[in-house]
């Protein structure tokens, strides 16, 4: 299972690729979270 190894260290280090993925505005929501 290396894909799901990969996609894991993926993850951690880039989490918007993950909601990017399943097409979810996740980016936009970390942001803001991130601001206030």
């Amino acid at each position: 299972m290396k894909t799901d190894t990969i996609f894991y260290q993926l993850f951690q280090s880039f989490p918007s690729i993950f909601f990017e993925l399943i097409q979810l505005p996740g980016l936009s929501i970390l942001n803001v979270s991130k601001i206030q």
